[in-house]
């Protein structure tokens, strides 16, 4: 670092200091097996009160069901959550906001059975099942496009396998075996 390219520079996003005193923490101290001695109960990082306030305000506010967020939401989220959690908000995002033409059309064609022959609805439901058909190639072949600049805009390009892990610390309720992995998967 010199002082004087400063301007060169970013801070660090409160989820890359995160990242880096867990690493450093992870370094010395082994969590894991003080979890499984139980001299440590839980361990988390603790919020950052006015960032979590301002995203319940302007995102995740119930009063605020009627509209999608903006797409500035999605790097306030990946700058706070990481880009694991960003990318489910990314994805439901896209799908949500693509839907609505077929979720119109949908409506629109539940009516047919007030307004049409039996042979026409017939023919209306094939159509609209070829539709959906075309719609979901074209939903895929967008997403991939963004996604793709998502994953530029945000330095991601290599980025395929986050982790994979077992959670010790994890103990299913229901009694039965249950698969403990957790998987951070970006194609």
């Amino acid at each position: 670092f010199v002082a004087n390219d400063a301007k060169l520079f970013q801070p660090f996003r409160s989820i890359d200091r995160i990242r880096m005193i867990a690493a450093r923490l992870n370094r010395f101290i082994d969590i894991s097996e003080l979890m499984k001695q139980q001299v440590l109960a839980e361990h988390y990082a603790v919020h950052e009160m006015q960032e979590v306030n301002q995203l319940v305000e302007t995102w995740a506010s119930p009063s605020l069901w009627y509209r999608f967020p903006p797409r500035s939401m999605e790097d306030r989220i990946r700058n706070y959550f990481g880009e694991e959690v960003a990318w489910l908000f990314v994805w439901q995002h896209f799908f949500m906001q693509q839907l609505l033409v077929p979720t119109v059309i949908g409506f629109l064609l539940f009516f047919r059975r007030w307004c049409f022959s039996i042979d026409s609805q017939r023919k209306l439901q094939i159509l609209f099942g070829l539709f959906m058909s075309v719609w979901v190639t074209v939903y895929n072949r967008r997403y991939i496009r963004y996604e793709a600049v998502l994953r530029q805009r945000w330095g991601m390009d290599k980025y395929l396998l986050s982790s994979i892990y077992i959670r010790d610390e994890y103990v299913p309720d229901s009694g039965s075996r249950a698969d403990t992995r957790v998987t951070c998967i970006m194609l």
